[in-house]
């Protein structure tokens, strides 16, 4: 048993220069990568480095390992010190003040002062040695020292921008339900197939990525080829431009690499970004290394997940690696819509009407379900 169910909604978004408040809802062609481009910019702040140098001065900002006398604001530090008729205040002290043993935080003053300190520190004298660490101190430093100083001075830099696109698909799961519900599809399994009909710049090694998204959206009426749409979910809004915003404050124009997949903690600065928003946890991905780049993602869990109703069927966003750490590629994405063999479901996206290539048979996106009984 073989069906073609075509994706309800589906369109790309990209923070493109001029298309971030684009739709591009009829489009042919869904595209998922990035374009990295260096970008000179005027920074108010220059980076001082050092690496077991000699360091007499005043520093702005240092954070690194030190070793010698010291006086100033430190935001944090830990590590020994040692001196004579001393007054300093520390978050926290665990040592010897004048022959007794103490455990404070505070104020601290004594004759003879040694032990530990933790935490931030407010010394408007020399202290006298100190080892260890010190994070962003503004003061004067006598010793050695390994580490960067932040001062304010404005130099020009070059960073490595980031274009994102990312898909969007929807697909309808009620016929599919009622299947699971009366018995006639049991335990099934989903994939989700992606036929790459052009990619440039592919790494050796990449993963693709699908999530399902949290937010609803609406799918436009935009086409690529005459500037897209102001109707529908573009990078900035979810339903039109000038509309709902994907988040409440949306951060314009290129943004630099974000492992959000590592450090999930950084998911709400992505999102502070635009392009969507979307459940990690629920992640499906598939890993590529020297390989076709079409898609087979087994997407079970998401999609078992929206038929039970545990979170909203609002589609996947489907995005690459190339977002966590920069590599320079892109693809456009389509899928075949041809027939297989397989005892399924088939839910299949729209047919590709442009950049067909020649004796190759339409293309589409598709969501495969596999019925393990006969």
């Amino acid at each position: 048993m073989h069906h073609f169910i075509y994706p309800e909604k589906d369109t790309f978004i990209t923070n493109h220069q001029g298309l971030e408040k684009k739709n591009f809802g009829l489009d042919e062609i869904l595209q998922v990568g990035t374009i990295n481009s260096p970008r000179p910019y005027l920074s108010e702040t220059k980076e001082y480095f050092y690496k077991n140098e000699i360091l007499t001065g005043r520093v702005e900002s240092f954070t690194g390992n030190f070793e010698g006398s010291f006086y100033g604001e430190a935001l944090f530090a830990t590590g020994s010190i040692i001196g004579e008729n001393l007054s300093f205040t520390s978050s926290y002290f665990k040592g010897i003040i004048d022959s007794v043993p103490v455990e404070i935080s505070g104020n601290i003053e004594g004759s003879e002062i040694s032990g530990m300190i933790s935490g931030s520190i407010i010394a408007p004298d020399f202290i006298e040695k100190f080892d260890g660490e010190l994070v962003r101190i503004n003061g004067c430093l006598q010793g050695t020292g390994s580490g960067v100083d932040v001062r304010t001075e404005k130099n020009w830099k070059v960073v490595n921008s980031q274009y994102v696109y990312r898909s969007l698909l929807k697909f309808n799961l009620n016929k599919i339900s009622e299947s699971i519900a009366n018995g006639e599809i049991t335990d099934p399994k989903f994939y989700l197939n992606i036929k790459i009909c052009n990619e440039f710049q592919l790494p050796l090694e990449y993963t693709i990525y699908a999530s399902p998204i949290s937010k609803d959206w609406d799918k436009g009426i935009g086409y690529l080829s005459d500037g897209g749409s102001d109707r529908g979910a573009n990078w900035i809004y979810r339903d039109k431009n000038d509309g709902i915003k994907w988040n409440d404050t949306i951060l314009t124009g290129p943004k630099s690499a974000i492992n959000f997949i590592d450090n999930p903690e950084l998911l709400p600065v992505v999102f502070g970004y635009g392009g969507g928003t979307w459940h990690l946890e629920d992640t499906c991905k598939q890993d590529f290394s020297q390989q076709s780049a079409d898609v087979r993602m087994d997407v079970t869990p998401i999609v078992m997940k929206w038929i039970s109703g545990e979170i909203p069927n609002y589609g996947f966003i489907v995005y690459c690696s190339d977002e966590l750490v920069g590599t320079a590629y892109g693809c456009l994405l389509y899928t075949s819509d041809a027939a297989d063999d397989l005892l399924c479901v088939d839910l299949g996206g729209r047919r590709i009407i442009k950049k067909k290539k020649q004796n190759t048979p339409n293309y589409n996106t598709r969501l495969i379900i596999i019925n393990k009984t006969s």
